[in-house]
């Protein structure tokens, strides 16, 4: 029962990612400015999606694992499946998630060095202090963007269970 609702909640947040995929990609602003403004808002929904699925997938996986528990202590067929069935379940929900999270983040992280270098192009300079200046300018536009960061510390920084996943996986698979 609690895979069903967690599908059913997954759908709009997996058409809404696709939906910002789409519109990085194919979005023609009149100028620079509204492309700019344009990606800081897909970007700051695309971040505030994934906190929301990392805490679905959290909420979630404590559920089932709740669920397991209780199942585990009436001696009943659900808890007869190992401890590790909650970890594996949690680990498809964060790979759900990131599957959907990753081509989204990947338009808009392309769409946002498309538009870096064509506000701050660096062929054809040879002064120096042009150069530096235009590169600071890049790298200042790079980090309003995010372009900077990395999808792994998005993902990281999203999912509230994938620390304490990791750690989880590699302590309940090691031979006791």
């Amino acid at each position: 029962m609690v895979p069903a609702f967690a599908i059913a909640g997954a759908v709009p947040g997996a058409c809404v990612m696709y939906g910002i995929r789409r519109a990085a990609k194919s979005c023609a602003p009149s100028s620079h400015g509204d492309l700019t403004d344009l990606l800081l808002a897909l970007r700051s929904l695309l971040q505030r999606l994934l906190a929301a699925a990392g805490l679905v997938v959290a909420l979630v996986t404590f559920s089932a694992g709740t669920w397991w528990s209780l199942e585990h202590s009436l001696h009943t067929q659900y808890g007869n499946r190992p401890s590790q069935f909650v970890l594996i379940f949690a680990a498809f929900g964060t790979t759900f998630v990131t599957l959907l999270y990753v081509p989204a983040r990947g338009a808009l992280q392309g769409r946002g060095e498309q538009l870096r270098d064509a506000l701050f192009p660096l062929d054809g300079l040879s002064n120096k202090s042009v150069i530096l200046r235009r590169a600071s300018d890049r790298q200042a536009l790079g980090q309003v963007l995010g372009l900077d960061q990395g999808t792994f510390a998005d993902l990281q920084g999203g999912f509230v269970i994938l620390a304490p996943l990791i750690a989880s996986a590699a302590a309940a698979f090691l031979p006791h």
